[in-house]
């Protein structure tokens, strides 16, 4: 299934753009980690399983990226690989529409 392209956002300091399997390495480096995870849904496990990044992107995400959930990668414009976050909105409001997360070693600074 081809997913739909997400537009891309800029602001001074970030790109926001969709998420590809080549992000699952620097998504799992800021997201697998509890002082992250503790503040979202319970629905994220801890402690997170090995390759659970792996599987969510492979199963969950990218097959409906773009049709009824949309997650956007958060990017520094000064290097455009260092994923620091992360932004999903999702059509079911099941469990919530919408959440974000902000890897530990960028909370608290101004990102924008």
């Amino acid at each position: 299934m081809e997913m739909s392209q997400l537009p891309v956002f800029e602001t001074e300091r970030l790109i926001l753009r969709g998420v590809t399997e080549r992000d699952i390495p620097a998504y799992e480096r800021g997201f697998v980690d509890y002082e992250v995870i503790r503040y979202l849904t319970r629905l994220v496990p801890w402690p997170y399983p090995e390759g659970g990044v792996t599987d969510y992107f492979m199963n969950k995400l990218l097959p409906r990226q773009g049709n009824d959930v949309w997650v956007w990668g958060i990017f520094l414009k000064e290097n455009d690989t260092k994923l620091i976050g992360a932004i999903e909105l999702r059509r079911d409001i099941t469990h919530g529409n919408r959440g974000f997360w902000v890897a530990r070693e960028h909370c608290g600074e101004r990102v924008l």
